[in-house]
């Protein structure tokens, strides 16, 4: 059995106004960098063999702290990479509601955002490529929301909308040929 400890970086000045970041690239704000830290804690107990993170900063600084704390090095993983936006990159949520009204994902693909079929398979590409090379291990990958939604909506389609918060940790093991949640 693989299990795969997904994080969700710490917060930022830009998730804190609700803003769209997608592949734009802020560092962490104070908050964020106490939520790294929490993260560090929790993972004490589950000695991970192996920390993968996005390239982006805020999941690099966030990637860095849990490295300093746990003592294992981190390897950086291009397929972590958050869900490009397009044109909302750097909006706040609720301008770009009054603006283009509701953003369903058609209206996000047309404003130049992943379309979600090829998020879901970049995630799912990722999945296999971290089971294949850590079988029977225990991986903490940093990542982002929209990927993270990704991997869980394909898992249990039903939280397709679920949210996921800064500095979350959600756990999903690969047993019997097939990843599930724990």
């Amino acid at each position: 059995m693989t299990l795969l400890l997904l994080i969700r970086h710490g917060e930022t000045d830009e998730n804190k106004m609700g803003k769209f970041i997608g592949r734009t690239d802020p560092p962490l704000n104070e908050n964020g960098k106490r939520q790294a830290l929490q993260i560090a804690n929790m993972l004490k107990e589950a000695k991970p063999d192996a920390l993968l993170t996005s390239p982006l900063q805020r999941a690099g600084q966030t990637a860095a702290i849990l490295s300093l704390h746990l003592d294992i090095p981190v390897t950086v993983k291009d397929e972590l990479m958050e869900r490009s936006f397009g044109k909302l990159e750097g909006k706040r949520r609720i301008a770009a509601e009054k603006q283009w009204g509701p953003l369903t994902e058609e209206t996000l693909t047309s404003l130049g955002a992943e379309p979600l079929d090829q998020l879901q398979s970049r995630v799912w590409d990722a999945l296999y490529n971290i089971e294949k090379n850590h079988q029977n291990k225990t991986v903490a990958a940093v990542t982002h929301g929209a990927w993270i939604q990704a991997a869980v909506s394909r898992l249990q389609p039903e939280t397709e909308h679920l949210h996921i918060d800064n500095g979350s940790l959600i756990r999903i093991q690969y047993k019997h040929y097939k990843w599930e949640l724990v």
